[in-house]
């Protein structure tokens, strides 16, 4: 029995399957590495780490990003998994909050110096789930502000959260995800949370000069 061409069949299958397999393999390995630094460089933002480290820190997890971009994105239906998406999304997080701290309190329109997702090498999908969660990000910086008494510096931040999620409410419906339009909800609680906070302490510190200015004598008593 002739079985020469069909074993040359099933042999290009079985290399073709393991092929597949070993990138499935190094796809979650990448994508769980880039999420973890993802989170290391967030924290790294909000703990106050120095620019220059806040840029190593992105060069590194970009690189990253690329790296899995480039050898993925040929691969059919991998590179469109979730864990994939969510890495991508990790990614857009982080590097989105190091560009916005690199130009804290600029006078610039904030898409001057906002990355899209080319420059991130994310696709758009997983760009608008990143952007949905920077809203957070920006309310701990805005809380951040307030406790140092740096009540411009929060009002620059919180009009960073109003900013996006403005944007990403113009979105046509179809466009938005169920993930993504949890994340609005969410955002849109934050936003008037954080606003309450912002008027409570601009509340208070008005009223704190105003005793000042009068040598911290109330006339009413």
């Amino acid at each position: 029995m002739r079985t020469g061409k069909l074993e040359n069949i099933i042999n290009t299958i079985d290399t073709d399957i393991s092929s597949l397999d070993a990138d499935r393999e190094w796809a979650l390995q990448t994508s769980r590495e880039i999420i973890r630094k993802s989170g290391a460089l967030i924290m790294s933002c909000h703990r106050g780490q120095p620019k220059d480290e806040l840029l190593e820190g992105w060069k590194e997890l970009h690189t990253a990003v690329l790296g899995m971009r480039e050898r993925l994105q040929d691969s059919g239906h991998l590179y469109h998994k979730g864990y994939i998406e969510a890495a991508q999304a990790e990614a857009t997080e982080a590097g989105i909050v190091v560009q916005i701290l690199l130009h804290e309190g600029s006078d610039s329109p904030s898409w001057d110096f906002f990355p899209i997702p080319s420059d991130l090498g994310v696709r758009s999908s997983s760009y608008l789930k990143g952007l949905g969660d920077v809203i957070g990000e920006l309310r701990r910086f805005t809380l951040e502000r307030l406790r140092t008494e740096n009540i411009e510096s929060a009002e620059w931040f919180y009009g960073l959260m109003e900013e996006i999620y403005s944007l990403l409410t113009t979105l046509g419906y179809s466009h938005v995800s169920s993930e993504l339009r949890k994340k609005l909800d969410t955002g849109r609680v934050l936003l008037e949370r954080t606003l309450g906070e912002l008027v409570n302490v601009k509340h208070m510190s008005s009223l704190e000069r105003s005793l000042a200015s009068r040598g911290g004598h109330d006339p009413a008593t």
